[in-house]
């Protein structure tokens, strides 16, 4: 006989864990700890927190055992943005079933549901598969410590992963990639009373950004059935120093959001010919690229079969069929999927709210993703 819990615990979690300032450095450890702690006290995981001595913690927890059968990771970041501009950023206060607060939605609500069926699989007898927890303390600006995590063998190579980010209570199977570039305009100085002397750095930034407005317009040739269109946003400007001097440079940020079958190299082509095309227009235009970062696409294959049991394990659980779908914006899953390790991602809330001064998450959800971590766990890695 299954044992009962308490799922409505998970709400309690997220609260005490939002209460934590984890913008900031000592908050992140200061979480850790907690976490840690409350492991220590309710299972006998085994229990690290890593990176401390250079203000980059990250936790992992296992539950082990000999020649298992499966190997599943439960992912997630205990790291907030900015914030500012949110109301009692750290309160997590209730009204109406809704928690609002810093962090909740994305992802404090998915790490705690997940803390909370981690816990109970330790008290679950006939465990057959290991299950490792992470919590990441990074994701926000630079997603290294995931990668640290496996290069450094503290979690090994699993046979599935599951990441708590803020889905609707959907399973995501895919979101596209994400890159930067830079643009970086070269022109001549010279006093504003005789502009002709010089070449204005902004006027080619500003020609080479309607030249991409209107190649943008293209991307909707590209649309597909389930991952949508990739976009691509000027995210920054940069130029000039004083109104009455010539800007000598300028420099653009971009950002595109492509398809899980495209690639960094192919978006770094497209600037690159728009590039030319200006310089056949204009023969002193003069631009470089800088390579600023790519953070890889995920793609799962619906008919995969862990992903089948997981998804009816979930809506059994529930009560509430588990829906397919495709992530807005980007995740770890991204890197871990270059391990070859088949990802998805599944938490309460919406992303919607996340990163904005309204960020919330209903609550009943956070209780419905802890019990849907905890059936995927039993179909994975207990005995029937």
């Amino acid at each position: 006989m299954k044992p009962t819990f308490d799922w409505s615990e998970a709400i309690g979690l997220t609260q005490q864990l939002a209460h934590i300032d984890t913008f900031h450095t000592p908050g992140k450890t200061l979480l850790l700890q907690k976490v840690k702690k409350l492991l220590n006290d309710s299972t006998n995981a085994q229990v690290a927190i890593y990176g401390e001595e250079v203000q980059t913690p990250y936790l992992v927890a296992k539950l082990e055992v000999e020649k298992p059968s499966f190997s599943l990771l439960l992912e997630g970041h205990i790291d907030v943005v900015s914030p500012d501009g949110v109301p009692h950023p750290f309160a997590a206060r209730i009204d109406n079933g809704i928690m609002y607060g810093r962090g909740v939605c994305d992802m404090k609500g998915g790490c705690s549901a997940q803390l909370l069926a981690f816990i109970h699989a330790a008290q679950t007898p006939a465990q057959q598969g290991s299950l490792y927890l992470v919590f990441t303390s990074d994701e926000e600006y630079a997603s290294e410590q995931i990668i640290t995590a496996f290069e450094q063998k503290h979690i090994p190579k699993c046979d599935f992963v599951m990441i708590a980010e803020p889905t609707d209570r959907k399973i995501c199977t895919a979101h596209k990639g994400n890159a930067w570039l830079d643009v970086e305009f070269q022109g001549k100085s010279a006093h504003a009373s005789t502009p002709e002397l010089g070449n204005n750095a902004i006027y080619m930034a500003s020609t080479f950004i309607q030249k991409l407005r209107t190649h943008i317009q293209g991307y909707s040739q590209q649309k597909h059935e389930l991952y949508g269109m990739p976009t691509m946003n000027v995210g920054c400007i940069e130029g000039g120093s004083k109104p009455n001097v010539v800007a000598p440079s300028a420099k653009i940020c971009l950002d595109k959001r492509y398809l899980p079958q495209d690639n960094y190299e192919n978006f770094i082509a497209e600037i690159k010919t728009l590039i030319h095309e200006c310089q056949l227009e204009d023969p002193d235009f003069s631009a470089q690229i800088v390579e600023v970062g790519d953070w890889s696409p995920v793609i799962l294959d619906r008919k995969n079969p862990i992903l089948l049991e997981v998804q009816q394990s979930i809506t059994q659980a529930t009560g509430q069929l588990c829906e397919l779908a495709m992530m807005d914006a980007w995740g770890e899953g991204g890197y871990i999927q270059k391990y070859d390790i088949p990802v998805i991602y599944y938490g309460p809330g919406s992303f919607k709210y996340a990163h904005t001064p309204e960020e919330q998450v209903d609550i009943k959800d956070i209780e419905a993703v802890a019990q849907g971590y905890y059936a995927s766990i039993l179909t994975l890695c207990f005995s029937a």
